[in-house]
């Protein structure tokens, strides 16, 4: 098989499945549009048919790979990428409509056949590969296919890995957790999440937590300012605003004693008990997911 003609006949089944895959899934959209704001019976239902969706799906990118598998690799140049017709056919920065959804869906196929397929790609070739599926994630959000978002930053991710760029790494698996969270119907769950993105980003961006630690600091000091003073005060006059500044900090890292809070109220060890439980999970998890970045980098 000569280089230019590099897996042709499977491209022409990928773009064949992917176009009538995509077809039935702007029919279950248009049949079902409200379900995601519902109840959570409809919530569920909708989870249902998207984990369906998915799996005919990865039935589709299993056929070809197949196919592509079956094909001569003699001849096959493992400096280039099979399917490059059919990355560039697919509108990155397009809006939705005109068969978009169609030609990103081709592509990610396509990109997953290639990635996963007999012939070991060089890492250029892998690296080429993550940096486009990386942009075809973002496309796939942009017109409303998170969970196939997730596919294409997975993949990506996987294949950053195999070459040792993990802070590549570390931002497809931070995307893919986006794009995750925005598929997540409203719930519990999708709290949970946007709570796990602003704190921590995902386990992924661990210096975010220092900001609520000095969120923590802030208010705990404002608190502890604006309350009266205890009833010790009055003998021992009340405690300047820098002593209660340094009990404030020392008390975020160490908790301190009931003989260092004496000219505070009753209110203040209630804030400061807060603080230090506060400071002791916050400071543990943060240093959890910087050595785990550390490690790995």
């Amino acid at each position: 098989m000569p280089p230019e003609s590099q897996g042709t006949a499977t491209a022409t089944v990928i773009h064949a499945a992917a176009r009538e895959f995509a077809a039935g899934l702007e029919d279950a959209g248009r049949s079902d549009p409200n379900a995601a704001v519902g109840g959570r019976r409809a919530r569920r239902a909708l989870q249902e048919r998207r984990q369906a969706h998915l799996r005919e799906f990865g039935d589709l990118i299993t056929g070809a790979l197949n196919r592509y598998d079956a094909e001569s690799v003699v001849d096959r140049d493992a400096n280039r990428l099979a399917f490059q017709r059919l990355y560039d056919n697919a509108p990155l920065a397009e809006p939705e409509g005109n068969n978009v959804r169609a030609r990103l869906l081709t592509a990610l196929v396509a990109a997953h056949v290639e990635a996963q397929g007999s012939l070991r790609l060089t890492s250029d070739r892998s690296l080429t590969l993550a940096g486009y599926l990386g942009r075809l994630g973002q496309a796939l959000e942009r017109n409303a296919l998170p969970l196939y978002a997730v596919l294409a930053y997975d993949r990506a991710a996987r294949l950053y890995l195999e070459v040792d760029e993990h802070a590549a790494r570390d931002d497809r698996l931070f995307d893919a957790a986006r794009a995750r969270r925005r598929a997540t119907p409203q719930g519990v769950s999708r709290i949970r999440q946007t709570l796990s993105a602003a704190l921590v980003g995902y386990g992924y961006r661990p210096y975010r937590l220092l900001i609520w630690c000095a969120a923590q600091l802030v208010v705990a000091f404002a608190v502890i300012q604006l309350l009266p003073p205890g009833r010790s005060a009055k003998a021992a006059g009340t405690a300047p605003w820098d002593e209660k500044l340094f009990i404030t900090v020392q008390d975020f890292i160490n908790p301190i004693g009931v003989g260092d809070t004496e000219q505070l109220s009753r209110i203040s060890w209630i804030v400061l008990a807060s603080e230090s439980y506060l400071g002791a999970v916050s400071s543990a998890v943060f240093f959890a997911l910087l050595l785990r970045k550390w490690f790995r980098s």
